[in-house]
């Protein structure tokens, strides 16, 4: 019985699979503790510069942790997470949440200072990064 690799797509498609499920997980968890304790207090951009650093650091983790475990094409396999979050957020705000589009939207408007479309570009761009830069 001879056991064969996984092919380089399917690695890449489960490590994105395993990569977005990682950061969208740790990503509700500590937007649920942003939305219920800092932003009362801070001011939601306050709160979303609070979390940014924690978010980088999950996908820093997380990036590493795909790589080591599916060995995928870095690059895609950030590309197709970040667009797979793109769409899982989209579901979330509009169908569970109740979100208008333009509220939505309004949430990757750089000219409102908001650190979230910076952090799906991080997110997209961590595999690469790691596998370009070592860690």
């Amino acid at each position: 019985m001879t056991i064969k690799a996984p092919s380089a797509l399917a690695s890449t498609l489960k490590a994105a699979a395993a990569y977005v499920a990682i950061a969208w997980g740790a990503g509700f968890v500590f937007g649920v503790l942003r939305e219920l304790a800092l932003t009362p207090l801070i001011g939601p951009l306050w709160a979303q510069l609070a979390e940014a650093p924690v978010m980088v650091t999950v996908t820093w983790l997380a990036a590493g942790y795909v790589l080591r475990r599916f060995s995928p094409a870095p690059l895609t396999t950030g590309l197709l997470a970040a667009t797979a979050l793109i769409a899982i957020e989209t579901v979330f705000a509009l169908g569970i949440r109740g979100q208008s589009m333009s509220t939505y939207l309004a949430a990757y408007d750089m000219a409102r200072s908001t650190v979230f479309p910076l952090l799906i570009i991080w997110f997209a761009a961590a595999p690469w990064v790691r596998t370009t830069y070592g860690a």
